[in-house]
């Protein structure tokens, strides 16, 4: 379903049987990582946000449990939150406040985030991810956390 709006410089969907709902943002606020929270509000445990033109299929962002991860305009990939499992892609697993570059993804065109894990769609067609892998979730093979991406 495509849910983005031309009018919209902002798109919220949520993931749910409800369909989507729409919040409006400043270009401004969309500019910002930081403030992206603000302009949308606390995210639910599915969200996806859309700019304008693009299906919902495609999200630029995302929220797992207790972290959110974003595709800014250059393409790269940039997350803040929870990193106990290392979901934020920085080769730690440091808690951060701030947005931090996923380090060594750029060319991306889709962000997804489990509760403790995150995947990544590059333009090219490659997958990566990241995080809690305790179930191979990660689909590297194996069942190990991952600080840094990996190609599925």
């Amino acid at each position: 379903m495509d849910c983005c709006k031309r009018s919209l410089w902002l798109l919220v969907c949520l993931a749910s049987a409800a369909g989507c709902a729409r919040s409006d943002a400043t270009s401004e606020q969309v500019s910002n990582l930081g403030t992206l929270s603000q302009a949308v509000g606390t995210p639910p445990d599915s969200l996806q946000a859309c700019v304008t033109g693009a299906p919902c299929a495609m999200p630029l962002i995302a929220a797992g449990e207790l972290h959110s991860v974003a595709v800014k305009s250059d393409a790269t990939v940039w997350a803040w939150g929870d990193n106990r499992f290392g979901q934020l892609g920085d080769g730690t697993s440091t808690q951060r406040s701030s947005p931090v570059q996923v380090s060594g993804l750029t060319e991306v065109s889709a962000v997804a985030a489990g509760r403790w894990h995150t995947v990544a769609l590059r333009s090219g067609g490659t997958v990566w991810a990241w995080g809690w892998n305790a179930y191979g979730q990660l689909g590297d093979g194996t069942t190990t956390d991952r600080s840094l991406p990996v190609q599925v």
